[in-house]
């Protein structure tokens, strides 16, 4: 069950979480270039991580729904992490 929230107070949570997120440096945005993981140590293919989530929080808070690109990023930077914990054994 989905609790009922008021649009007022919907609005003002909305605002809210668009200022946490509001740093652009602490995400990455789906304009933003995307670096070849393959290439990364895997700290900072976690970084990278990081910031691809801070965007699709920052992305649900403020448009309701995620952008395909940010999508398919968290999608690669998941199979890479997987990828390198395999092999890592």
């Amino acid at each position: 069950m989905v609790p009922f929230v008021a649009p007022e107070a919907f609005e003002s949570l909305k605002q809210a979480l668009a200022r946490q997120f509001a740093s652009h440096e602490s995400r990455l945005s789906p304009d933003d270039a995307f670096p070849d993981l393959t290439q990364l140590p895997t700290d900072a293919v976690e970084v990278i991580n990081s910031k691809v989530h801070r965007e699709l929080d920052f992305e649900y808070a403020t448009d309701g729904d995620a952008h395909p690109e940010t999508q398919f990023r968290l999608e690669e930077v998941n199979e890479e992490l997987d990828t390198r914990d395999v092999l890592a054994g």
